[in-house]
């Protein structure tokens, strides 16, 4: 009896051979942790605009979110976390006009 013949790829179909090595669910768990904590550090004015532009299905807890937010938003503002974001934002900005006038 002879080997029977390769399967062609089907659609969608992952070969786990060439995925590589699994990652542990708790080194997830962390990279998804500090991930949320830059944002809240670094992106607290547009966490800020998130909680004002809830839908109004949200109105029980967009007052306190919003409030919090803002407070939040403050805070980062005093300790000079954003101004990352605004150099980010600005050069972005400036990218923009020159491909626009370019």
């Amino acid at each position: 009896m002879s080997a029977p013949a390769a399967m062609p790829p089907v659609p969608g179909h992952v070969d786990p051979a060439r995925l590589g090595r699994a990652i542990p669910l708790a080194a997830v768990i962390r990279l998804v942790l500090v991930g949320m904590a830059l944002l809240a550090v670094f992106g607290s004015e547009a966490l800020h605009r998130y909680a004002v532009d809830l839908p109004l299905w949200m109105a029980p807890v967009n007052d306190w979110t919003v409030d919090a937010t803002a407070a939040w938003h403050g805070w980062m503002q005093t300790i000079g976390a954003t101004a990352p974001h605004d150099w980010i934002g600005r050069a972005v900005e400036d990218l923009r006009m020159a491909g626009a006038a370019g």
